[in-house]
Formats: C-alpha cells, structure tokens, sequence
C-alpha cells in the first residue's frame, strides 16, 4: 500500500509558481490498476515521480507499508534516451541489471523469456539505435520487469504506438501482470479511450485533484 497524505507539489519557473497538487489524499492499494488520464502538463507524471521518489513533495507525506520499499517499485519513464545507443539490447539489460546488485545466473534467459512476451527475441543483440520508438518503449518495459517490482509505473506508454500494439500492452499488462503476478500498476495516459478497458480504477487529473470515473 502507497497513501499520499495532504500532498502539495509546486515547481518554480520563470517567476512563476505552479501548483500540481493541493492537499492530495489517494492511496495505492497492494493489486490495484489504476489508470489516470490527464493532458499535458496536467500533473500525471509529477504524480509517478512523487510515488518514486524521484522528486519530493513540498508539503505532506507519502507513506509505504513495510511490505514495500524503494527497490520495489519500477518506472517507465517517457524518456526514450536512457540507454546507450552504441550498445546491443542484451548489453544494455544486463548493464542495468548489474546496477542493482543482482546476480547474472540465469539472466540471459530471462531476458530472452521477456522479451518473446513482445515478440523482440530477434531483436537481443541489435543496437539500441537501430530499434524504433516502440520497439525502445517495450525494452523499457522490459526492462523495469527484470527488477522483479511489486509496483510498476508506466508514464505513457502507449503514446506513438499503433493501435493494435496499444491493445496488445494493455491486455499484456492487465492479464500477465496484474492478474497473474499481482503487480500493483499505475497507468498514466492523455487518450481517454483507455480508460475502463478492463476492470481498472479510473481517474482524471481536474483542478490539482483526482476525480474517479463512475
């Protein structure tokens, strides 16, 4: 369980103070899938970041049970530039695994059972920079499940991808994630045709605050 108490979040720009959150109060629980839709700009990936840990709130708090800590939790950012181009799939996966510490036994072929999840296995010794968006996109994801994570954090991803890789994800995630390992996921995306495709929690990002879908 994640619970977001009177949260407040600002950033400073120019001169000018903008306000994402005010006195936010939400809560994560150990299954859920959340999904939160929301334009640009509107405070979605704040909301991950803040989950993360990648940025602090101004004001409130942000509490884990004691069943899940940092390590636990994976984030896939929109950010399509961290990882090293020059180097193959199969380097850069088990560059990132030996960030954390972990062993190497039997890695090689977890990441060959990941990634025919989306049909990449040819892919595990092509550049990074020969790989399209969406195929980049799926190896992050990949690569935040290589972590093993209690919670994972998608940022968008769907943006960019045609639709059927869009209801492909979708299924993947809500069927072989959720359902079968019980990973909690939170779901962020600007296209409200994904909200209640499945039996997910469904929010908008209105006036700083969350409002759940009937």
């Amino acid at each position: 369980m994640i619970i977001f108490e009177k949260v407040k979040k600002i950033y400073k720009t120019n001169n000018q103070i903008i306000n994402v959150f005010e006195n936010l109060d939400f809560t994560i629980e150990s299954g859920d899938f959340i999904k939160i839709v929301g334009p640009n700009g509107s405070g979605k990936s704040t909301f991950l970041k803040l989950i993360k840990k990648i940025i602090l709130p101004n004001q409130g708090n942000i509490y884990f049970n004691d069943d899940i800590n940092h390590s636990d939790i994976a984030y896939v950012s929109q950010n399509l530039r961290s990882f090293f181009l020059n180097l193959t799939v199969k380097q850069n996966l088990l560059f990132f695994n030996s960030l954390n510490n972990k062993s190497k036994i039997n890695f090689e072929s977890k990441i060959l059972e990941n990634l025919k999840y989306f049909n990449l296995e040819e892919k595990i010794n092509t550049q990074m920079s020969n790989l399209s968006s969406g195929q980049v996109k799926k190896i992050s994801i990949i690569r935040a499940l290589l972590s093993n994570p209690k919670v994972l954090l998608l940022d968008e991803v769907t943006s960019n991808l045609e639709e059927k890789s869009r209801s492909f994800l979708s299924d993947f995630v809500q069927n072989e994630l959720n359902k079968a390992q019980n990973i909690s996921i939170v779901w962020t995306t600007h296209y409200p045709n994904e909200i209640k495709q499945n039996n997910e929690k469904s929010y908008s990002i209105e006036n700083n605050m969350f409002k759940k879908f009937s």
